[in-house]
């Protein structure tokens, strides 16, 4: 499961790429469905995050893989 996910936010980094940005698997709940990303780059403070999260990152992980149930996004900690 963790390889699809991986390969799922390939996809998506690589269109955020043209952005600066990026998004990162911090970990997902089998037993609950919940996909943890974090942003990467310019994505980390773009105005816009939370319209990324659902429209680009949740909607091609949730399309591809049925299992994720809800993607939440953790703040970068550096």
């Amino acid at each position: 499961m963790e390889a699809l996910i991986l390969s799922v936010l390939a996809e998506v980094s690589q269109r955020l790429a043209g952005h600066g940005g990026g998004v990162e698997f911090v970990g997902f709940n089998q037993e609950t469905g919940i996909l943890e990303v974090s942003f990467a780059g310019a994505c980390r403070t773009c105005p816009l995050a939370a319209f990324t999260l659902e429209h680009a990152v949740a909607a091609a992980v949730k399309e591809k893989i049925p299992q994720v149930l809800k993607v939440i996004l953790v703040p970068y900690v550096s």
